[in-house]
């Protein structure tokens, strides 16, 4: 038998963590950089190749900060709905205990 345990304030913690990651990833962009290093080579045929690059990098970096936005969305729901089942097994278990204490 296996035993999954979840502390659904250290779950919340996470989520934020995860989405400020990907904030601070999508805050590196690189497309300025490389259209800066695309000026110091004029007439280059890399120079279209930079700029590609960068907006390339930009596209990537906003799908993956979107894909771990909705991750952290899910791990912070499922602490939230493991809160919540404990919470309704605690009300079910103090009425079977209010209901076995009255028998007596």
């Amino acid at each position: 038998m296996e035993d999954f345990r979840v502390v659904p304030h250290d779950m919340s913690t996470a989520a934020d963590e995860t989405v400020d990651a990907a904030s601070q990833a999508r805050g590196r962009d690189s497309a300025s950089h490389l259209t800066t290093a695309a000026s110091a080579v004029p007439g280059a045929q890399s120079v279209a190749l930079l700029g590609e690059l960068g907006d390339g990098w930009r596209d990537e970096i906003d799908a993956w900060a979107g894909d771990v936005a909705g991750f952290a969305d899910a791990v912070d729901g499922t602490g939230r709905a493991a809160s919540a089942r404990d919470g309704a097994i605690g009300g079910y278990f103090g009425t079977f205990l209010d209901l076995v204490g009255a028998g007596r």
